[in-house]
């Protein structure tokens, strides 16, 4: 009895000696009662994780939060580092590509002449050469009849004869520039000149489209976007700017 009622008070004393929370709602602070005592146990609030949609409310908040930060400049977010020493909280703009970006990098292999006017008069427009659609469209096509016609009625006649025509004339060129910004979010809407190369196929074949930017074209795009918001926020900003990822 007597090595129970020691071992008893042993783990009472025991028990007297662990720290009980105390519910007390607090989110900076955690409170315990220890021994008869209070301890507080500060808590370090959630890294900061916001997101702006604006390169202007960016660089506000660049210049309001991070005193001590650092700027990366990646091809998909520009992220503020707001405090280079804890690297914990950050502020992203996330970079959105238009959807005109989107088409001219997943253009089919060929297209006939129908889609690709489609692709010109409403995917494309304003971004193209106004001379390119009008040309695009007097190509002629074979019917079911077998007779050869204009898409823009007017005249007949041989297809090697109006295709030559056509490139003489230089209506149908075989590289064309078009204009296209690779983002939609405000403040980085800045259209690129982008070379495509443009080929197609005269009847009696089947009249088809290839229409793609030429090589490294749209990695320059973004290279010179990058570029030119890289500059804006060096100037802008007194904290260093860096071109890469956080």
């Amino acid at each position: 009895m007597l090595r129970e009622a020691l071992q008893f008070l042993t783990n009472q004393a025991l028990e007297a000696e662990k720290p009980h929370a105390i519910d007390v709602p607090d989110a900076r602070v955690r409170r315990f009662a220890k021994g008869g005592n209070l301890l507080e146990i500060p808590i370090r609030p959630t890294p900061r994780d916001h997101k702006v949609y604006t390169l202007a409310d960016f660089v506000f908040a660049a210049n309001n939060y991070g005193a001590s930060g650092v700027v990366w400049v990646g091809e998909r977010n520009i992220t503020l580092i707001v405090d280079d020493a804890d690297r914990l909280d950050k502020i992203t703009l996330p970079m959105v590509f238009s959807d005109v970006w989107a088409i001219l990098n997943n253009l089919p292999d060929f297209m006939t002449q129908r889609d690709f006017v489609r692709l010109l008069r409403h995917d494309l427009r304003g971004c193209i050469p106004d001379t390119l659609l009008p040309a695009v469209s007097k190509i002629e096509v074979a019917t079911s009849s077998g007779q050869r016609n204009e898409v823009n009625p007017g005249r007949e006649r041989g297809s090697r004869e109006f295709a030559a025509e056509l490139v003489a004339a230089g209506e149908i060129p075989e590289v064309v520039t078009v204009m296209v910004s690779p983002y939609m979010t405000p403040g980085l809407v800045l259209p690129c000149p982008i070379k495509c190369g443009l080929d197609y196929t005269m009847p009696p074949a089947a009249v088809q489209f290839s229409f793609r930017p030429l090589p490294d074209e749209t990695k320059a795009a973004i290279q010179y976007t990058l570029a030119d918001v890289y500059q804006h926020l060096r100037d802008e900003l007194t904290i260093p700017v860096y071109r890469g990822q956080a």
